[in-house]
Parts: structure tokens; C-alpha cells; sequence
């Protein structure tokens, strides 16, 4: 599951390592088991990532280039669950966020996060939209690994779907959201 900010721009290349680093991109870490992938991945494109927990403060990272909110064990029905600080939110600087990044940034806009009818573990093909920057390298059909519960229901005004897949269950096929995008 991920979330998108509009404002980020997607340049993939093959490799930038060795180069110097050209924008600091702040990880907060939701306790995600995947948040080496990130880091070493940002390094590769040539970014200079920084890993901090979720509830850092804003005003301590506000000189990032751009921020990525993990996912983790955390669950976003949990009023003890750690949130990124709210000022977050409010930056004109890309935000991405996975997994349970993605369910706090749609709830911080506006959109509805529930309960599934099912637990998702598993990878799954999700078709993206290749018009958007962030999939624009990518095939139409991806693999990924999903390990939740809870999925986006109603995306946020200003944001837009641009990734889904279908799960089965007992009832039948039903379609989730597996990215979404602000537009602005």
C-alpha cells in the first residue's frame, strides 16, 4: 500500500551510487521489516536517506528533500499507536507512505481506513497506473508483498487511486486499494 504526494518526482535510474548525494530523504520508521530495502534503494538512486523513528518531531527534519512514512506493527485504530508529528502534513515536499504511512496519510486527508474483510499476507499482482511519475518506469502488473489488515476505503479529496488488486474471499471478489496519490 502506498501513498503519494503529488510533488514527488520520479527519477529512476539504474544506479547513482558512488555520486555524491544530491537530497536528504527522511525514512520514519514505522517498525517496518523492510526499512534496509529503502534506505539502500535511496542510496542506489542517489539519495542521502535518513532513518528516524515515526514521531520525530517536524521542526528537527524539516530541511528534508522529501519523507517516507514505513509501515510496521503499529495499527492506525490505536490511539497508543505512534503518528508522525501533524505538521507533516502540511509540507509541500513529497511524502510517500507505505503500508501504514499510506493509511495515516489518508486519514490525515480525509479518507476512510477499515478493518478488512480478510488479512492480507501475502504478494499479490496490483496493476498500477503507469500515467503517474511514481509507476511511470514500471510494468502495468507488479508484485507486492502485502501484510495487513486494515485497507483504505475511501480515498482522500484531492487524491486519486493509482494502484489496486483484487482479493477473494468467502463472499467473493473485492477490489483494494493498493496506492493512491494527491493530486495537488
Amino acid at each position: 500500500l502506498l501513498a503519494f504526494n503529488a510533488y514527488m518526482k520520479a527519477e529512476l535510474e539504474p544506479t547513482r551510487e558512488g555520486q555524491p548525494a544530491t537530497n536528504t530523504i527522511t525514512v520514519l520508521d514505522g517498525g517496518a521489516q523492510y526499512t534496509d530495502l529503502i534506505t539502500r534503494n535511496l542510496k542506489r538512486l542517489g539519495y542521502n536517506p535518513q532513518l528516524l523513528p515515526l514521531d520525530t518531531p517536524f521542526e528537527s527534519i524539516a530541511g528534508s528533500d522529501g519523507f517516507i512514512i514505513t509501515g510496521g506493527p503499529d495499527d492506525v485504530f490505536n490511539p497508543e499507536s505512534k503518528r508522525p508529528d501533524e505538521q507533516l502534513w502540511q509540507t509541500d515536499k513529497p511524502v510517500l507512505g507505505i503500508c501504514l504511512g499510506q493509511q495515516l496519510m489518508a486519514q490525515a486527508f480525509g479518507g476512510t481506513v477499515e478493518p478488512g474483510r480478510m488479512r492480507q499476507d501475502a504478494v499479490i499482482k496490483t496493476t498500477v497506473d503507469q500515467g503517474h511519475p511514481l509507476f511511470s518506469q514500471t510494468k502495468n502488473v507488479i508484485e507486492a508483498r502485502f501484510t495487513h489488515g486494515n485497507f483504505v476505503t475511501h480515498v482522500p479529496d484531492d487524491f486519486d487511486v493509482i494502484a489496486s488488486h483484487t482479493l477473494k474471499d468467502e463472499e467473493g471478489n473485492f477490489e483494494v486499494i493498493s496506492a493512491i496519490a494527491n493530486r495537488n
